[in-house]
């Protein structure tokens, strides 16, 4: 198992505690959330990374939780990961919706 996989694990095993006992303790943290999407962003998944960004977008509004609100930081790591696409309009494309997303 890499070092992606692994954090993945972990993830998910903090995520299915957090949801089974609702104990604050594993409650993934803002640490977490980032070197989670740093971790896709180097390994060139940037439909991945994007997507824990959508996610956790998703989820701060819809519960009114300005914690899990990602940072200025986790979109310029997943805009990272834009300009590492083999494809460069795909990537270009991506890092403009992104760049109007944050504008938002």
């Amino acid at each position: 198992i890499g070092d992606v996989e692994r954090m993945e694990a972990v993830m998910e095993q903090l995520q299915d505690l957090y949801s089974a006992t609702g104990d604050p303790d594993f409650e993934p943290n803002d640490d977490c959330w980032k070197a989670y999407i740093i971790g896709k962003a180097k390994t060139g998944s940037a439909v991945e990374a994007q997507g824990i960004l959508d996610e956790l977008i998703e989820c701060a509004l819809a519960n009114r939780n300005s914690k899990l609100m990602p940072r200025r930081s986790y979109f310029i790591d997943t805009l990272v990961a834009w300009t590492k696409q083999s494809d460069r309009y795909v990537g270009a494309e991506q890092s403009t919706r992104l760049l109007e997303r944050m504008i938002q």
